[in-house]
């Protein structure tokens, strides 16, 4: 697994991280594992795991925050996220990250 600091900070466990990357070393990105700590770390704005998240995955990741902090994440290959369609979600979006 990859090593990060300061999960503690944004409210995330090592238990918890630890559990994330083994679903998502095993691709199961929808998991309330991955996605609870994904949400989370864009929250904090912890992109660092969200990325590492995605390259244990072997998968893209999609991040969008609308205007009211509402998160969507979307999963997708290397090269292509389809984009669910942002209902409910307020524009102008604050941030749209991917990898």
């Amino acid at each position: 697994m990859i090593p990060v600091m300061n999960l503690e900070s944004i409210g995330v466990t090592y238990e918890q991280w630890m559990r994330a990357c083994i679903q998502a070393e095993s691709q199961a990105v929808e998991s309330d594992d991955v996605l609870d700590v994904q949400r989370n770390a864009a929250e904090h704005g912890r992109w660092d795991l969200v990325y590492n998240l995605s390259l244990i995955a072997g998968l893209e990741t999609s991040v969008l925050i609308d205007a009211n902090g509402q998160i969507q994440i979307d999963w997708g290959s290397p090269g292509r996220v389809p984009l669910r369609p942002p209902v409910g979600m307020m524009a102008p979006f604050r941030v749209w990250v991917h990898t």
